[in-house]
């Protein structure tokens, strides 16, 4: 399936929720999960959902689900395929996506090297 002049890195299809997904992925690090199926927005209407996806460096290979960009803070529901093309080319375009901050718990020393 083709969105325009967007073909899909990935899909999968699901025969027991009769869903059809198809992921995208660009060089700046955002990518964009694009479903339709009878939990999807929009899905009974045969429309498609979008989810903007973001690279996780820290973890090779995987995409997460990205709630923090100018396009949205959520999924949309209830796009066209011309819709869907729109949003694509928005993502393509957003600034390269910086990795998340790995957290490091610092933890209490156990005064082994303490001079008392």
């Amino acid at each position: 399936m083709k969105f325009g002049a967007y073909t899909p890195d990935d899909e999968s299809h699901s025969r027991c929720f009769v869903t059809s997904t198809y992921e995208f992925y660009f060089k700046n690090g955002y990518g964009a999960s694009v479903t339709r199926g009878m939990n999807s927005y929009g899905g009974k209407e045969g429309l498609w959902e979008l989810a903007v996806l973001k690279y996780r460096k820290e973890v090779w290979g995987y995409w997460d689900i990205c709630y923090d960009t100018p396009i949205t803070n959520d999924v949309i529901g209830g796009l066209d395929v011309a819709g869907v093309e729109k949003l694509l080319k928005r993502i393509e375009a957003l600034p390269e996506a910086k990795s998340r901050k790995r957290f490091r718990v610092k933890r209490p020393r156990l005064g082994l090297n303490r001079r008392d």
